[in-house]
């Protein structure tokens, strides 16, 4: 029996199978129960009601948003894809550590512990939606992949009484992995509450949330280690393999490991508060009539909704052509106060609804006002806990111990008390209204205490002196052990804030800009600057749109120092990290194109080395870019590309030199118009390049000089639908796994990306 045939034996295709024959069966009900379902009348009215729920996520400004109900991007499952510009890679298995291939650098004006491997998995203040809706919403999502891997999420929202909301959100990822010792455990939990007064001035928002993950680390796979087995599965050859080996001959859980009871725990938990109160002043407008304006675009606002069929052009702040997957039809301001219907799409969807007329008021209505101004204060406390803990009887990768030569157990603790003071003036009601300039200024003052808890150093044994004969009397340094005692200590500090922002009434022009001072404490004198403009010239001839970023920030605290079983430093106070980045692209709507140039310039660049300790980068780092996006369209096909050209001038800041993506995809309606479909593949490939390694016991990616990751093309098919208000996706993940001449490719040395996979996801809307 040669080698296939044995592996062959140990492969399980049944979880696979048995989704696969699921979806297969619900895809037979649909051709026969479907147009049945579509005749029946919704009592529930979701298409009204939708467009009357709204909520925000910037508690200053409070500019209302829709609910997205589009296809695009649905079957993105994982935070590490959905969360940012750009994608990142994670360690094999959902939840675990992501790293970045596109260069990006944001540093908040803040004290950070400097653990940041699962920053694309949870969530921050700014990523709570408090509503603002006379009905209730609530959507449920679940996603079934291999090896029992599940993610779950709910969001509720209700209207408890005239004036109030409350909602709940929670997001959980559970994942066995497919190799030993991977399990991931990760939850997000949001609880948040918003009251308006009466007369619609004061307004109350208070929130809790809570980030949780459990996450086993293995170490990365053994790349000694080959594991043959005979007709009992007993092991009876080793020898050197790549052992990225393909799952679907292969089982991971035959292939060796370097730790089997490694550990990470975090934990994130915040409670905030902020009252705010309203000043008008001037003479008070009456209601405008809904009669018609200029009819040009509206750049301000976009509908991604796939029950009404309607889209704005530019979607979305940072890209001016991206295709809702229900149409790309151009809405006109004078459809969106409901005075005339738009046109049917020449894609072949469903014909699009009136457009919802877009919020004037909130629940407890105010009439709009020339200027006003808002007084707040936000109370906050926060606390971030990063532990890590092995068993090393069951295997390590590192040599030194300091504390002990059986367990490791390093923790690190940072509480945060913040409190804010902020006024904003704001003209023509910035905060709720979309049509007409809107202007907004504010200013604010935060004074931050922090307590951070850490294992100090002290050794067992003091300082022996011995003074042999007649020598003179010298020390005597004894090799001993090292004892770890947990010390808090605190320090605070004082951060003066200002914010612009004024759009015009045309959509034509647009800025913002903020700034952060820093005025005393242990980041004294750190300053942030940052800010952005566009301007739109016409729709096909596009514009100009540029972002300029300053920042002079004090280094993470776990820099400066740190102790633990495996890792030892005493930096003192590190010298800040000064960068100046800045981004010119050019835009057009008609063309649906996108193509720029990013610089970042960094001085004092924080990176670890190939000891895993944190240096300094030799030099200034000079990263460019050149980026181009472009979406294309014709008739029921789509394709969007984004391709990043990227040059570091610093060895120690290593990226892949190409990195594209590219998704194609078919979007009609079927079944007589019941239900949308959404199918296509998403190719992404990057460049060779030295990848970063990952050290689970500091958390960091390091960088390593042993090997250089190959990567070739790798492809995803994916089948989106919807009916209704429920929708759902099938995708299988690397489907061309093998054909280029190797198994697989890694994320980071000895640490395999995801295989070939079948993933099935839905979600389900509810409007009462």
């Amino acid at each position: 029996m040669n080698f296939r045939s044995r592996v062959m034996r140990v492969y399980r295709p049944s979880i696979l199978f048995k989704v696969i024959l699921l979806c297969c069966l619900m895809l037979a009900g649909i051709g026969m129960e479907l147009c049945a379902q579509i005749l029946k009348k919704d009592t529930v009215k979701a298409h009204t009601r939708h467009s009357d729920i709204y909520y925000f996520t910037d508690r200053y400004d409070q500019e209302l948003q829709q609910v997205d109900t589009s296809l695009l991007h649905f079957h993105r499952y994982s935070a590490a894809f959905r969360n940012g510009e750009f994608e990142h890679l994670y360690l094999n298995n959902n939840g675990q550590a992501s790293q970045m291939q596109v260069f990006e650098y944001e540093r908040p004006l803040e004290m950070r512990l400097g653990f940041r491997q699962f920053d694309r998995y949870w969530w921050q203040s700014d990523s709570i939606p408090y509503f603002q809706s006379k009905y209730p919403f609530s959507e449920i999502r679940y996603m079934l992949g291999p090896e029992e891997e599940q993610i779950l999420n709910a969001n509720f929202n209700r209207p408890i009484s005239e004036h109030s909301q409350i909602g709940f959100n929670y997001h959980r990822i559970t994942s066995p992995g497919r190799y030993d010792n991977q399990r991931t455990g990760m939850n997000n939990f949001a609880a948040h509450f918003h009251q308006t007064s009466k007369n619609g001035k004061r307004k109350l928002l208070a929130h809790y949330l809570l980030n949780t993950a459990k996450v086993q680390q293995n170490g990365g796979v053994d790349s000694l280690g080959r594991v043959l087995f005979d007709e009992e599965f007993s092991v009876i050859d080793t020898q050197y393999f790549q052992y990225y080996v393909d799952t679907n001959v292969v089982r991971k859980e035959i292939v060796p490991v370097n730790m089997l009871a490694a550990e990470t725990q975090a934990k994130h938990w915040q409670l905030l508060l902020q009252n705010s109160f309203d000043i008008n002043f001037g003479k008070r407008q009456k209601k405008k009539s809904t009669s018609t304006d200029s009819g040009e675009l509206d750049t301000l606002m976009r509908v991604t909704d796939t029950l009404r069929n309607t889209m704005l052009i530019p979607a979305d702040k940072d890209s001016i052509a991206v295709v809702d997957s229900s149409s790309t039809t151009k809405v006109k301001r004078e459809n969106l106060n409901g005075s005339s219907r738009t046109k049917a799409p020449a894609t072949g969807e469903r014909s699009a609804k009136t457009a919802p007329s877009p919020p004037t008021q909130s629940i407890a209505p105010s009439k709009p006002s020339k200027f006003s101004a808002r007084l707040g204060h936000v109370f906050s406390y926060d606390r971030r806990r990063q532990q890590y803990s092995n068993d090393l009887a069951q295997g390590d990768i590192y040599e030194g111990r300091f504390l002990s030569s059986s367990i490791t157990n390093d923790s690190m603790q940072l509480n945060t008390l913040r409190n804010t003071v902020f006024l904003q003036l704001s003209a023509k009601d910035a905060a709720n209204k979309i049509k007409g300039n809107s202007f907004s200024a504010r200013a604010s003052f935060t004074h931050k205490m922090y307590w951070l808890s850490q294992t100090i150093d002290q050794d067992t044994l003091p300082t022996v002196f011995i003074t042999p004969g007649d020598v003179d009397e010298y020390t005597s340094y004894v090799d001993t052990i090292y004892q770890g005692i947990y010390e808090a200590n605190r320090f605070q500090s004082g951060v003066l804030g200002f914010h612009l922002r004024n759009r015009s009434s045309n959509g034509k022009w647009r800025f913002r800009a903020n700034a952060q001072y820093a005025l005393f404490g242990r980041n004294i004198a750190d300053l942030k600057v940052d800010g952005e403009a566009r301007f739109t010239i016409n729709e096909k001839v596009g514009g100009l749109k540029g972002n300029l970023n300053f920042q002079r920030a004090t280094q993470d605290l776990m820099s400066d120092f740190y102790f633990g079983n495996h890792h030892k430093w005493d930096n003192g106070l590190l010298p800040k990290t000064t960068a100046l980045q800045f981004g010119v692209t050019y835009y057009n709507p008609f063309l649906r194109l996108e193509a720029g140039y990013r610089n970042h310039t960094i001085n004092n660049y924080l990176l670890y080395d190939q000891s895993q300790q944190p240096v300094l980068a030799d030099g200034v780092v000079n990263v460019s870019q050149l980026v181009v996006k472009h979406r294309w369209t014709w008739r029921k096909l789509h394709l969007h590309n984004t391709v990043v050209l990227q040059e570091s001038s610093s060895d120690q800041v290593r990226l892949p030199n190409i990195w594209t993506k590219h998704s194609f995809f078919v979007h009609t309606p079927v079944f007589k118009r019941a239900m949308l479909l959404h199918m296509g593949f998403d190719l992404r490939y990057n460049s060779n390049y030295k990848a970063n390694g990952y050290s689970p016991a500091i958390g960091q990616f390091y960088l390593q000089d042993a090997s250089t990751l190959t990567f070739y093309p790798m492809m995803d098919v994916f089948i989106t639908a919807q009916i209704k208000r429920v929708r759902f996706f099938i995708n299988v993940q690397h489907v061309n796994q093998g054909l280029f001449g190797q198994s697989g490719v890694l994320a980071a040395p000895q640490q395999p990306f995801y295989d070939r996979s079948l993933r099935f996801g839905l979600s389900w809307m509810f409007f009462d």
